[in-house]
């Protein structure tokens, strides 16, 4: 019986996930920058602590992104109709992500550039790498 709640509670919890990336935009793209910054750890050699600093970051920006989401969701629900403190409540979760994001990105190039100053090349191809994760976070943050 235990068994079966606990299957149900993943299945739930999976089928929540998939709505997310199936409808946030936001999720999507902050899924395609978490590639690339992942793609980059990679490419670059960083050490352990310094992948597991950028991974927590990127999982902090999920974790405030879907956070987010749900929330909105639930206030659309109780209250659909327009209201000065409501709007006040979802410019402040949005404010979350934002700030979540900010901070994960400054972290994120402190954490890089060592590992970009190393030769000419390397410095390049981070550059453009981090070119477009500050894109995608910039229109990320607009949308």
């Amino acid at each position: 019986m235990a068994d079966l709640r606990l299957k149900k509670s993943y299945q739930n919890a999976f089928r929540g996930l998939y709505d997310l990336i199936k409808k946030e935009e936001n999720i999507k793209i902050h899924f395609i920058v978490a590639l690339v910054v992942v793609a980059a750890i990679i490419y670059f050699n960083l050490n352990r602590v310094e992948a597991s600093i950028i991974l927590i970051l990127i999982m902090l920006v999920f974790i405030t992104e879907i956070a987010n989401t749900a929330l909105e969701q639930l206030i659309d629900q109780v209250h659909p109709k327009h209201h000065p403190g409501i709007r006040m409540v979802k410019d402040a979760l949005a404010g979350m992500v934002l700030v979540t994001v900010i901070i994960s990105v400054i972290i994120g190039i402190a954490l890089f550039i060592p590992h970009l100053i190393g030769n000419l090349f390397d410095l390049i191809v981070g550059a453009i790498l981090f070119l477009i994760v500050v894109i995608v976070v910039l229109i990320t943050a607009l949308i």
